[in-house]
């Protein structure tokens, strides 16, 4: 969950350069964090980006992986490993893992840390993040939340034009 939450940044549709890009140029800033239950992606912005921004994530929805290719995998796996190894392996967070392994049995979602185990980034590819984004990262998946200074009607007309017309599919099944 950790390597697709840094994949998603580098997500492209289309023509559309990649994410990180746009927020630049919006003068936007993104941050993220995955829980065992939820990913979450904060964007700020200035007002002016509100409709642009709406665009991109309703577009990233529909096939938010197009433009993933393997180097991004490999780029994106080494800082989740750095990361794995800084946070939870030098330092006192090494006992959040013991005690999800102590606490949960074999097979159970909150067993291990959502930022992965280097054995499974080891061997994560493109394909594997591609079904992981298909299962998880969909819209009948997701909850969009909107706050700040923007004109409540115009907001909701724009919401519904790149959000309404995503079709109603059934939520992942959650295996416990």
């Amino acid at each position: 969950a950790h390597l697709v939450e840094h994949l998603w940044v580098r997500s492209v549709h289309g023509t559309l350069p990649k994410v990180g890009e746009v927020l630049e140029e919006f003068g936007a800033n993104l941050n993220a964090s995955t829980a065992s239950d939820w990913t979450n992606y904060m964007t700020v912005a200035p007002k002016d980006a509100l409709v642009p921004l709406l665009k991109l994530e309703a577009m990233r929805l529909t096939e938010p992986v197009l433009g993933v290719v393997e180097q991004d995998v490999l780029t994106e796996r080494e800082i989740v490993r750095n990361e794995l190894r800084m946070r939870y392996e030098n330092s006192d967070g090494s006992a959040l893992g013991y005690m999800r392994e102590a606490l949960y049995p074999e097979g159970h979602p909150y067993r291990f840390l959502t930022i992965g185990r280097h054995e499974d980034l080891e061997t994560a590819d493109v394909e594997d993040v591609k079904r992981f984004f298909r299962q998880w990262y969909v819209p009948s998946n997701a909850t969009l939340t909107l706050a700040g200074d923007f004109e409540i009607a115009e907001t909701k007309l724009q919401v519904n034009k790149w959000f309404g017309a995503f079709p109603k599919l059934a939520k992942p099944v959650h295996q416990r």
